[in-house]
């Protein structure tokens, strides 16, 4: 159960560091 939540965690970081990414393109382009 341990692993599978540390996966977890870590994907939805890194998806949140993506879509902050993509928020900074948007504004760069805005």
């Amino acid at each position: 159960m341990r692993g599978i939540y540390i996966h977890t965690y870590i994907h939805t970081y890194i998806y949140i560091e993506r879509e902050g990414e993509i928020e900074k393109k948007r504004g760069r382009e805005t």
